[in-house]
């Protein structure tokens, strides 16, 4: 059951009709920016979109997600494969500087990936979303799935999912940069961000004693917890956190989280090499960042 009214059936078999299609194709030119190369991957590549071109894939209402391969960006691709919905990546290349690009400041004022522009929103309509939760929760609501429609439920849900963005998130990733990536090694912040993970990781360890997931069934908080648990990279042991270590391993036996966890994940090692080159730090950590656009 569909929660939004308006929204079209997305696991429908039916073929859109001309007019649909049509339709669909007026609502992609009003947010296509084609200045970013779209890829096809739940359904066969169908190569970059040329200037002034639009979606001639079988389906134009597929969903484009702004994406690199990050912890936030591969949420969104494991939601969408475990809902089984048809999209488009959009890479913005973060380590060259795509995500300051004023067209994709249009969707995502915060200069942040993922963002996704859904060409059949609520009522029909075109609607773009930033901000990973906020992109996981209208997924959600949108196939009925992975976030329960009883108050209780819900809330359990979302507090976990909170937990992940303004917690697990931001204090792993500042873990993970001052171990790997800055310039010189600062011992209070590293040991801050560490010690601050392990917190966290321990905190999941014990929720997870009595139960296979974060939050009842298996959810959108898993999916957003799970690729920002590095492990040593984050300056911890997972055989130190049992319960999380199963748990995680218990995530990546499905095949779907698979799927969505190996999108461009080629260009992971790459970035990491490439934040030696001075320019590209500077993009990704550095000054760039924080011009005003």
């Amino acid at each position: 059951m569909l929660i939004f009214p308006g929204f079209r059936n997305v696991a429908s078999a039916d073929k859109p009709s001309p007019a649909y299609r049509l339709l669909v194709t007026r609502r992609i030119l009003l947010y296509r920016h084609t200045t970013f190369a779209i890829h096809t991957t739940h359904r066969p590549h169908v190569g970059p979109l040329q200037p002034g071109q639009v979606n001639q894939t079988e389906d134009p209402g597929l969903i484009d997600v702004y994406y690199w391969p990050t912890p936030n960006g591969y949420k969104i691709t494991i939601m969408l494969e475990e809902c089984k919905i048809p999209y488009n990546i959009v890479p913005v290349n973060i380590s060259k500087g795509d995500q300051f690009k004023p067209e994709f400041l249009k969707i995502s004022p915060n200069n942040r990936m993922p963002a996704i522009v859904d060409p059949d929103g609520p009522n029909g309509k075109p609607i773009a979303i930033f901000e990973s939760g906020a992109i996981l929760i209208y997924l959600a609501e949108k196939t009925g799935k992975f976030l329960p429609s009883n108050p209780h439920g819900r809330y359990e849900v979302l507090q976990w999912l909170m937990f992940q963005m303004g917690g697990v998130g931001p204090m792993l990733g500042q873990a993970h940069h001052f171990r790997n990536y800055a310039p010189e090694k600062i011992e209070y912040a590293i040991d801050r961000y560490t010690n601050e993970g392990g917190r966290l990781y321990s905190v999941i360890d014990k929720r997870l004693e009595d139960r296979e997931y974060l939050a009842g069934d298996y959810s959108i908080a898993d999916m957003a917890t799970m690729p920002w648990i590095l492990g040593k990279r984050q300056g911890h042991s997972l055989d130190d956190f049992p319960n999380l270590k199963e748990w995680r391993e218990r995530l990546k036996a499905r095949p779907a989280l698979q799927k969505g966890w190996s999108v461009m994940r080629d260009e992971v090692r790459s970035v990491a090499d490439q934040t030696q080159d001075k320019e590209r730090w500077e993009i990704l950590f550095g000054s760039k960042q924080f011009q005003r656009r």
